[in-house]
This record gives C-alpha cells, sequence and structure tokens, in this order.
C-alpha cells in the first residue's frame, strides 16, 4: 500500500479504517488411538489400507495423497510432483513451497506402500499411487445429492454422499 502511495497511484489507503475480523478457532475432530487402529484392523483393501496409512502416519494433505505418483516413492520418502482431484493428476500444482519437500515414511508404513505397488493394476512412475475411479467393490448408486457412491468394501468416494448418509442415519 506504501508503495502505490508513493507512486501516487493511490491518495490514501482505502483499508485504513477497516477493523480486522476476530476469527474463532475451530473445533477440529480428533481421533483416538483406539479408534484408529479399530478403523485400520476393518481396512481389507490393500489400496485403501496403503491410502489410510500413508494419510494417518505421514501427514499430507489428502490432494497430495491422491496425487501421488510410484515417481514419488523413494523407498524412504514420497516427493510430491503435483495433486490430484477426481482422479485427474496437476502436476506442480500445490498448495506452497513447503509441499514439495519429502515427506518421510515411517518404517511400519514402507512395507504396506510395497505390497501395494505389487498388486497396483499400474506402477508406471507416472501412475498415480491411489486412482480413485474404476474401483468399486459393488454396485454404483445414487444417493440423496446425486453424487454416485460405491457400496462394498471400498470407501465412499464422495464428501456430498457422506454428508447426506451421516444426515439420513440421524433421522432414522
Amino acid at each position: 500500500m506504501q508503495t502505490a502511495k508513493k507512486l501516487k497511484f493511490l491518495a490514501n489507503d482505502p483499508a485504513e479504517d477497516v477493523n480486522m475480523p476476530q476469527t474463532k478457532p475451530v473445533e477440529k475432530p480428533v481421533m483416538t488411538q483406539d479408534q484408529i487402529l479399530k478403523l485400520i484392523g476393518k481396512i481389507h483393501d490393500l489400496h485403501d489400507l496403503c491410502l489410510m496409512y500413508v494419510g494417518i502416519f505421514c501427514g499430507p494433505r489428502s490432494s497430495e495423497v491422491l496425487g501421488l505418483q510410484w515417481r514419488s516413492w523413494t523407498g524412504t520418502t514420497l516427493v510430491p510432483h503435483g495433486t490430484a482431484f477426481e482422479g485427474r493428476f496437476y502436476p506442480g500444482r500445490l498448495k506452497n513451497r513447503s509441499s514439495r519437500a519429502p515427506i518421510g515414511v515411517p518404517e511400519q508404513v514402507r512395507p504396506v506402500i510395497e505390497a501395494w505397488k505389487k498388486l497396483s493394476p499400474d506402477p508406471s512412475p507416472d501412475a498415480l499411487m491411489f486412482p480413485t475411479f474404476g474401483r468399486a467393490s459393488g454396485k454404483a448408486r445414487r444417493c440423496h445429492g446425486g453424487a454416485r457412491t460405491f457400496s462394498g468394501g471400498g470407501f465412499v468416494r464422495s464428501r456430498r454422499s457422506w454428508k447426506s448418509r451421516k444426515a439420513s442415519s440421524r433421522f432414522k
């Protein structure tokens, strides 16, 4: 703002009388260790198990996890090269510079990643580690919001359908 005033683009600061809004801390849901162990114990699909291990124990953002390619896996770290949304890879699109840093993978998670790589339908370097489309283990169906979900062993793939299912279960 000072530079704009100095270069005479602005006569005065238009935001000088604006009060900053008070932000309230958002309560984030936290799973207990027991809940995490129960969740992991119920996952039988190796794709979903590996995805959950990386998400829980390595800590990347969900779009970064879904954007991991097999070339991201070095054997000890995961190096994000982009993000993915609805099954489409966006190379180089990461939230900030620190998102490009290698993500350390705990020793207990490494064998799960290696096992998933052996079973993965496409372990080529440019393939996504966790493809989300075409993995329905049950029949596709429509939910309240019109979003597609899959019944069966796989995770629900739509946030809107999850909310709809959660809301409908409250009224039963």
